[in-house]
């Protein structure tokens, strides 16, 4: 999937890199019906999704004609109003096997004051040929920070949160059901963005911040195929100490047989 750059109400899409030099080939474009923190995957057939918020809501579009028109806006959430967002905190988007897309959000019971096991993240997905979501499920009934979604074309899907450390939890089914979440050993930076990502060789990957001591360091947590453990690696060399949050995310991608990464 190629991974487009985004701001807070408008997304860049850009082309060959000779023809951005010229400034030919970039286009800003407003985010449909003034939504907000959008996230966009290109499919391999060129099918732009893209998911953003709107009135607390998560809506979902998608273009077929290279960003000239898009179809008409999708609810994604089930009960209408139950989505909040804002800075780095926005849906996340993917699309796996056969197509299916699938989001992932943070619900609005903490704004509603509702009760704690019903905060959480969210997700639903799409399957192809569908004009609706499927109902929105609660992953984890847990106050949380932070979330990131993954897919692939073998039909696992991953989504990772934080609360209080990292966790994710994976489905092999192409999200009909996930299992109980894997427990990372990580102190991280819950506001920081995420990333989390199957590797070509079906390792499971998670870029974060950690904030042990204080050290807003990236590492990468990597899940090979078939084993039972996470490696981690530590990313940064130039140390960040400070007693705050930097409120910054990293970038995530496959790069021939390695990962790249920036931050």
């Amino acid at each position: 999937m190629a991974r487009l750059c985004l701001s807070a109400a408008a997304f860049v899409a850009l082309s060959c890199p000779s023809s951005i030099l010229s400034g030919e080939a970039v286009q800003v474009i407003p985010v449909p019906g003034g939504g907000t923190v959008p996230d966009a995957e290109i499919d391999e057939g060129g099918t732009l999704h893209l998911a953003y918020l709107a009135a607390d809501n998560i809506y979902y579009v998608l273009s077929t004609d290279g960003e000239q028109t898009f179809s008409d806006p999708i609810r994604v959430n089930t009960e209408a109003g139950f989505a909040s967002g804002g800075r780095y905190r926005g849906p996340d988007l993917a699309v796996g096997a056969a197509g299916t897309v699938h989001v992932v959000w943070y619900n609005a019971a903490y704004q509603q004051g509702r009760p704690k096991e019903e905060w959480g993240v969210m997700y639903a997905r799409l399957r192809p040929g569908e004009g609706s979501f499927e109902p929105s499920r609660n992953l984890n009934h847990l106050p949380s920070d932070n979330y990131a979604l993954a897919a692939d074309r073998q039909g696992h899907v991953a989504v990772a949160w934080m609360a209080e450390t990292l966790f994710i939890s994976r489905s092999e089914d192409g999200g009909d059901t996930f299992a109980a979440p894997l427990t990372l050993e990580a102190d991280p930076c819950e506001c920081c963005g995420s990333r989390v990502l199957f590797s070509e060789q079906e390792s499971l990957a998670m870029l974060y911040r950690d904030k042990t001591g204080n050290n807003r360091d990236m590492y990468l947590a990597v899940l090979p195929g078939g084993e039972p453990t996470f490696r981690y690696v530590k990313l940064s060399r130039t140390p960040l100490h400070i007693e705050a949050c930097p409120m910054t995310g990293g970038f995530l991608s496959n790069h021939g047989e390695g990962l790249l990464t920036a931050w």
